[in-house]
């Protein structure tokens, strides 16, 4: 074929808009931005979706940023809650008071409940409320005052707690009961050891106790010896001043010398000599 006529084919066929549509065309490609359904996070904590082809030239675009709920963040392409704890997890908010988790909210959250107070006698311990004062129904003890403590119980709160009461007149508290105190034996006598008085056992009580009765004083100028006579018993006595009576600073033991209009000092005998002598002043 000669140049010139395939000129004229050429131009015949550009006339006439005819092809040859045997001729395969190229693939067609776009530049996708994600995979079908994927998702992803932006770096404010908001999540991405990816959309089907929305563009003229068909291609996947991720979607505008989604805000995550207040409680929670995205996470590898997912909003997750930023749960502070777990359910049925408890803290103690101080020694009295109690939190627990709560939820889940809307968005599936569980947070910290506002603190509940434990109760009266329970203190919150380990991260909840228990027993204050743990103890076995029926046990007793000795308080500090010597009262006689009793475990009873259990109160609304399924505790069990001490309760105290005085041991009573002439009764002390010894391992958890109330027992006679005793401090003498029917029908003795003895000097008060602060004054000059005698004192004599007295009962039984109620409680089959016995105890000291009160002072019987001796008279003015008289002195409570233990040992008097042959019978060797307490009495009261004349005091007979000993050969230091020239040094005695008083007359007689009990006798008191005002210093002033307020102030006093009284009369003694003092043990290594026998000697009377006027104390430091009251």
């Amino acid at each position: 074929m000669s140049r010139v006529w395939a000129t004229v084919v050429l131009a015949a066929a550009l006339v006439t808009g005819s092809c040859d549509r045997s001729t395969p065309m190229g693939p067609h490609t776009c530049d996708d931005a994600c995979a079908p359904g994927a998702t992803a996070c932006d770096t404010t904590g908001a999540q991405l979706r990816c959309l089907e082809p929305a563009t003229a030239a068909g291609c996947r675009t991720w979607s505008a940023p989604e805000a995550c709920g207040p409680r929670s963040t995205c996470v590898a392409g997912a909003c997750l809650c930023l749960s502070p704890c777990q359910p049925g997890e408890s803290v103690c908010a101080d020694g009295t008071h109690e939190q627990r988790c709560v939820g889940p909210d809307a968005e599936g959250c569980y947070s910290w409940g506002e603190p509940s107070a434990c109760g009266a006698g329970i203190e919150c311990v380990g991260g909840s409320c228990g027993c204050a004062t743990p103890c076995q129904l029926g046990a007793t003890a000795c308080g500090p005052a010597g009262e006689r403590l009793t475990c009873v119980g259990p109160d609304a709160g399924g505790c069990y707690s001490w309760s105290a009461a005085a041991c009573g007149g002439h009764l002390i508290c010894v391992a958890g009961e109330c027992v006679c105190e005793n401090p003498c034996q029917a029908s003795q006598i003895q000097c008060d050891p602060i004054q000059p008085a005698l004192v004599a056992c007295a009962g039984p009580d109620e409680n089959g106790c016995t105890f000291w009765s009160a002072p019987d004083f001796c008279e003015v100028g008289d002195m409570c010896k233990n040992e008097v006579g042959p019978a060797k018993i307490p009495a009261c006595v004349t005091y007979t001043p000993p050969l230091c009576a020239t040094i005695n600073e008083c007359d007689f033991a009990g006798q008191k010398v005002c210093t002033s209009d307020t102030m006093y000092r009284e009369c003694f005998v003092r043990q290594e000599d026998g000697c009377l002598r006027l104390d430091c002043g009251s």
